[in-house]
């Protein structure tokens, strides 16, 4: 019982902190583009209460799965609308990427330590939340890169095709988006694409650093 309240606590823990950089990212490149919408209502921020979204923690806690308030954008600040756009909605990911770049140093720097101290139990748990808190960003850019609206993929495919396909093209993709996304869900969580593309990456990405620290 205890072990499954720690676990629900790590995933909360580290799904709530990948997510408010996720979010900041976006709102801080907006504010830098010209677009201060985000900014004016107080989302270009750390605080994570500022981002939570109630049901997307819930669901987070109940499902292992959630989500976090998306940062407003208005386009028509953006001196050049379709590059900013998706600069923006690059953002997030990118902020993903660089905190599992960040951490998976530090996780194994925190194995290594844990390994020499005879398994202490604090370096022990700092590595496990670590090296937890790396596949938890990774699986979010990857997650997000897939071309489903409200994902950030999606914004990125129409801001790369809108120019060839029309700004309508890709209304009934808006309009259906909650049936194609919750059926992408589906299918990820049957096939298990996801976890293995996020295992594969986060074993890519400790392998490049595990040569450097042991």
């Amino acid at each position: 019982m205890l072990e499954i309240l720690v676990s629900k606590v790590y995933m909360i823990a580290t799904f709530i902190v990948a997510l408010t950089f996720h979010e900041w990212a976006h709102a801080y490149a907006a504010y830098k583009l010209g677009d201060p919408t985000a900014d004016n209502m107080g989302r270009m921020t750390l605080n994570p209460f500022a981002h939570i979204d109630i049901i997307g923690l819930l669901c987070l806690a109940l499902l292992g799965f959630g989500w976090a308030k998306p940062v407003p954008i208005n386009p028509r600040n953006f001196k050049k609308p379709r590059r900013d756009d998706l600069i923006v909605s690059l953002a997030g990911i990118t902020a993903n990427l660089i905190l599992a770049i960040v951490f998976a140093p530090i996780s194994l720097i925190c194995l290594k330590l844990a390994i020499e101290s005879m398994q202490s139990p604090i370096l022990t748990a700092l590595y496990s939340f670590a090296s937890y808190f790396v596949q938890v960003n990774i699986l979010l850019a990857v997650f997000n890169l897939i071309p489903v609206p409200p994902l950030d993929g999606f914004h990125v495919v129409e801001d790369l095709l809108i120019k060839k396909t029309g700004p309508g093209s890709f209304f009934w993709l808006r309009k259906y988006s909650n049936f194609i996304l919750i059926g992408v869900l589906i299918i990820l969580n049957i096939t298990g694409v996801l976890s293995y593309v996020t295992g594969a990456l986060y074993g890519l990405l400790t392998s490049v650093f595990m040569p450097l620290i042991f």
